[in-house]
C-alpha cells in the first residue's frame, strides 16, 4: 500500500511531467509551424517574446503606458520587426539549396583518431574517423597526429567519405540531390588562413560537378 508521502509524491512527479510534457509541446508545435512556413530551424523565438516584453515594461515605466493598451503597439511592431527579419535575413538563408561537409585545418577529432585516443563518450565519434585512416595509404611512416601532412590527407578523406555516407544513408536527401533541387559539396577549411577550398569531385549541383575553386 501507498502511504500518504509517496501519494503526495507520486501526485507531484505527475503534475510536473504534465506541466513539463505541455512545455515541450508547444515548443515542438512552434517549431514546426516555424519549420513549415520559412523552411528553416529557428530556436530563438523566446527571445523575441522576451524582447517584445521588455519593450512593453520599458513603455509602462517610461511613458505610463497601461501594458494592455501597449499590447496593441507591441504586436505589430513585432509583426512589423519579425517580417523584416525574414526578408533581410532568414529568407535567404532558406533560399540556400546546397549542403557543405566542411573540414578543417589542424581538427582535434581527426587528431585524436589518428594516436587512437580512446575518451570515454568521444570514443565512439574517433572510431567513426577510422575508415578514413584507414583508406590513407600513401603516407607509409609516421602516421600520428604529428605528422601534420598524414593529418590533413585524413581529413580530406573523411569530408569525402562522409559526402558519399549522406547520399547513401538518406534515401530523401539522395533523391533531392539526384533530381537537382539541392546540391552537396565537401570541402576543406585553413584556420590559420580562412581559406575554404571545395572538391571537385564531391561537388553534385544539378546533377553536374564543377571545377573546385577558392575562396
Amino acid at each position: 500500500m501507498l502511504d500518504y508521502l509517496s501519494l503526495k509524491l507520486l501526485s507531484q512527479l505527475s503534475i510536473n511531467g504534465i506541466l513539463f510534457g505541455t512545455m515541450y509541446g508547444i515548443a515542438a508545435i512552434g517549431l514546426s509551424l516555424i519549420f513549415g512556413t520559412m523552411q528553416i530551424i529557428f530556436l530563438a523565438q523566446g527571445t523575441m517574446i522576451i524582447l517584445a516584453a521588455f519593450f512593453c515594461f520599458w513603455m509602462f515605466s517610461i511613458y505610463s503606458i497601461d501594458p494592455y493598451l501597449s499590447l496593441l503597439i507591441i504586436i505589430p511592431a513585432s509583426l512589423v520587426f519579425g517580417r523584416g527579419l525574414y526578408e533581410v535575413v532568414f529568407r535567404k538563408v532558406a533560399g540556400s539549396k546546397i549542403i557543405v561537409v566542411l573540414g578543417h585545418s589542424k581538427c582535434g577529432a581527426i587528431k585524436g583518431a589518428c594516436d587512437h585516443v580512446e575518451m570515454g563518450n568521444l570514443t565512439a565519434l574517433l572510431n567513426k574517423i577510422q575508415p578514413a585512416i584507414y583508406d590513407e595509404k600513401t603516407i607509409k611512416d609516421h602516421r600520428t597526429a604529428d605528422n601534420e601532412e598524414f593529418v590533413e590527407k585524413v581529413t580530406e578523406i573523411n569530408v569525402k567519405r562522409t559526402v558519399h555516407a549522406i547520399m547513401e544513408r538518406s534515401p530523401i536527401l539522395k533523391e533531392l540531390i539526384e533530381s537537382g533541387q539541392i546540391g552537396i559539396v565537401g570541402g576543406h577549411h585553413n584556420i590559420a588562413t580562412g581559406e575554404v577550398q571545395f572538391y571537385d569531385d564531391t561537388l553534385i549541383i544539378n546533377q553536374y560537378s564543377i571545377e573546385s575553386k577558392s575562396y
